[in-house]
């Protein structure tokens, strides 16, 4: 399956994969309807991670994580996600794509959790 972009609602030429790579990483935020946190990282540990991908030290992907759990709410960031609820893993998904500001955030279906003040934020 061949992939392809848009920007600004213009197509743009297929790109090689490890520029898709880097589009990915830099420029895009994913929610997963399973929100695959990684089940050994604490909550601040899954939104650090892309930002560590990135080239950024632990000091400032732990701030700039700790930030985005608490755009969302987030309360839990010491717990793993097998020791939080879904609305709590949901928000650490968010959180995740939200890491930086991306450009753009694509759930992959909308979250019926997502309340007026969190999506206001």
């Amino acid at each position: 399956m061949k992939a392809r972009c848009a920007s600004k609602a213009r197509p743009s030429p297929p790109l090689p994969e490890r520029q898709r790579c880097a589009l990915r990483l830099h420029k895009l935020g994913f929610v997963f309807q399973a929100f695959n946190l990684v089940p050994v990282l604490d909550a601040v540990e899954n939104v650090m991670l892309p930002l560590q991908l990135q080239g950024r030290s632990d000091g400032e992907a732990r701030k700039l994580a700790a930030a985005a759990l608490d755009r969302v709410g987030g309360t839990a960031s010491i717990h793993l996600p097998g020791q939080l609820s879904g609305g709590q893993q949901q928000q650490v998904a968010i959180a995740r794509a939200w890491r930086r500001s991306p450009s753009s955030s694509s759930p992959t279906s909308p979250p019926p959790a997502w309340t007026t003040p969190t999506a206001d934020r």
